[in-house]
């Protein structure tokens, strides 16, 4: 590949507004009194979520393309939903959401997706019921929760873990939409990435983004600094070779399309953990695909290693 000299690059973009920002500013526009303008917005399923739930329980948000209005109730101005709160997939809209509803006059029962349903949510039950909430789980851990109104009162509360940071050694096979979107997502959690691709492109994309990155041919030689390997290549990439220089006991999670890209007997012989998760529709919405993926990893990254 031949790079050559080209004029200086002008232009203006605009990134993605950030999730985690966009929930809490719709939240807090919620709770305040009068109106608050967000721009910069995120317009993403989760932040929706938020959106919706604040919308069922009486607070007025005008949506546009250029910015969220929000005409914001007060800290008791919220009414009791009609019906059932439903977070999608939002497990921030739904962990922070039940501390605002467990000090409210009214009852209400928060639910999510199949996904969301699987979340433990002790860790946020446990020191709301510690300041005086009254909170009722599925199986006392899972969505749905009600909340019933509560006298909440302040406690010093120590968290039993670390914030949800991973600390995984990660190797991530292949740099197309799909492992673009999980590389990005698992770097953002805390984990060491390390990208190995084929072509020097892809290489350099994933140093933009930060994250590491190894030729796919020293995949052999890369492999004995890591636990954990995440494969979206629909080639025979991780052999026995490959498998035998990994850390003892690595996890294995294999998402290319079949069949896959991992020495599976060998894998079981040498004591790693596999999962086999093929034939993810990537093809037809690859962004989306990606960030299911990387949702899924990450829980099974944080389930591992004990974080929330």
């Amino acid at each position: 590949m031949q790079i050559n000299p080209c004029a200086p690059l002008r232009g203006e973009i605009t990134v993605p507004g950030d999730k985690s920002i966009s929930h809490r500013a719709v939240m807090l526009g919620a709770l305040a009194s009068g109106t608050t303008h967000i721009t910069g917005f995120l317009m993403g399923e989760d932040c929706l979520s938020t959106i919706d739930c604040f919308r069922k329980m009486g607070v007025s948000i005008d949506v546009s393309d250029k910015e969220v209005v929000v005409e914001g109730v007060g800290l008791h101005g919220l009414t009791a939903p009609k019906s059932e709160l439903y977070t999608g997939n939002s497990g921030t809209t739904t962990r922070l959401l039940g501390g605002i509803l467990a000090g409210q006059s009214f009852t209400s029962t928060m639910n999510g997706d199949a996904s969301i349903q699987k979340r433990p949510m002790g860790r946020v039950m446990k020191p709301l019921r510690e300041m005086g909430a009254s909170i009722e789980g599925r199986d006392d851990n899972f969505c749905p929760l009600t909340m019933h109104p509560s006298e909440l009162h302040g406690i010093e509360y120590r968290l039993p873990v670390a914030s949800a940071q991973l600390k995984s050694a990660i190797l991530l096979a292949g740099f197309g939409p799909v492992g673009q979107a999980l590389g990005v997502r698992l770097a953002a959690l805390g984990a060491q990435v390390t990208v190995a691709a084929r072509r020097p492109a892809q290489r350099a994309l994933a140093e933009s983004f930060s994250l590491r990155a190894v030729d796919l041919a020293r995949l052999e030689q890369a492999a004995p600094v890591f636990d954990t390997v995440v494969n979206t290549i629909p080639a025979p990439v991780l052999t026995e070779a490959v498998l035998a220089a990994l850390r003892p006991g690595s996890l294995i999670v294999d998402l290319a399309s079949k069949p896959g890209g991992t020495d599976f007997a060998a894998a079981r012989r040498l004591g790693h953990r596999t999962i086999h998760a093929l034939s993810l529709p990537a093809a037809c919405a690859p962004e989306t695909a990606g960030e299911a993926l990387a949702r899924t990893v990450c829980e099974i990254l944080a389930e591992r290693e004990g974080t929330p």
